[in-house]
Parts: C-alpha cells; sequence; structure tokens
C-alpha cells in the first residue's frame, strides 16, 4: 500500500502520519475503485459485445488478487460478480425478445388462418429482435401445428438451463 501511494506522489513523511490500518484501507478503496471501473464500463453495451471485455478485466482482477493474496482479501468480499450481474441483465432481455417473438407469431397466425410461419423471416407485422445474448437471430423451427423457438448458449459455453432459452408454440384451431 505504501509503495501504491509513493508511485503517485505522496511522501514517506505524510505516509508515516497516518495509521497502518488506514493506508491499507485506502490502499483497497483505490483497488476497488480501479477494478470495478474496469468492468462496469461495460455496463452500457450489449451483451454478447460485452462479454469478452468483461472476462477479459475479470480474469485480470483475479489475477491480480491471486499475486497479491493479502491485501486482496477485502475486494473480494466486496466487488461484486460482474459476469453473473451482467449476464442476469441479459437473460431478461432474453426472455422479453423470446416473448415479443411469440407475441408477433401469434399475430401472424391470427392473420393466416391459423398457419405458423415457416421462418422468422416470415413475420412481417412487427419487428422481430435479436437475441441479446448472441447478438444473433433465435433460432427457430417450425413442423406443421407446433414450431419451437430458442436461444442457445453463448458462444464457448456449455449448454444448460441457465443459458438458452426455449418455447414451443402451437396453435389450436
Amino acid at each position: 500500500a505504501v509503495a501504491y501511494f509513493r508511485e503517485r506522489g505522496h511522501t514517506q513523511a505524510e505516509l508515516d502520519a497516518l495509521p497502518v490500518t488506514q493506508v491499507v484501507l485506502m490502499h483497497a478503496l483505490a483497488q476497488w475503485d480501479r477494478w470495478f471501473d474496469a468492468t462496469y464500463r461495460w455496463h452500457n453495451v450489449p451483451y454478447f459485445q460485452a462479454r469478452a471485455g468483461i472476462k477479459k478485466s475479470t480474469d485480470e482482477r483475479e489475477l491480480a488478487f491471486k499475486n497479491n493474496r493479502y491485501g486482496s482479501i477485502l475486494l473480494e468480499n466486496l466487488l461484486p460478480n460482474h459476469d453473473r450481474l451482467f449476464f442476469n441483465r441479459a437473460r431478461l432481455q432474453r426472455r422479453l425478445a423470446a416473448l415479443q417473438i411469440v407475441e408477433a407469431i401469434r399475430l401472424h397466425a391470427a392473420a393466416h388462418q391459423g398457419n405458423l410461419p415457416d421462418t422468422l423471416d416470415d413475420l412481417r407485422a412487427v419487428p422481430i429482435p435479436l437475441d441479446p445474448v448472441t447478438g444473433k437471430s433465435f433460432d427457430y423451427t417450425c413442423d406443421g401445428s407446433v414450431s419451437r423457438l430458442r436461444g442457445v448458449a453463448p458462444p464457448g459455453e456449455i449448454e444448460s438451463e441457465r443459458n438458452t432459452l426455449a418455447y414451443q408454440i402451437s396453435i389450436v384451431k
């Protein structure tokens, strides 16, 4: 902590005048600000674009914590898990986008004697959102009277209930 403040222009006399606990806590706060800002800057970027940057800053933070085990104990317990925080928001956005598509499918069926669209490109009454998690179109298949809308796992992740989404749509005539 002393070396950190010395590098930033504080004199040894200034630091010696402070209690050791205060210097350590000031250093912890400065590190907290640094790591929080490194990941929070991705807050307003769509998840599929921010994902790599969030992972990079989180990996750098974990490496710094590993290299400074004693100085990072306080920080590890204060900093939120940004990966989970950002992904949970993207999951909610994904669910809303999928429900918009389900409603568009319902509108299409109502206007076409109960027939489901063959592809999402057939939906023209309202705009169709992309999957906020992947930045691509949702997977859609139609087999007569049943269609399936699916959001796949982010690239490089194993599919699980947490990172996928599936709706089955049936029209009863």
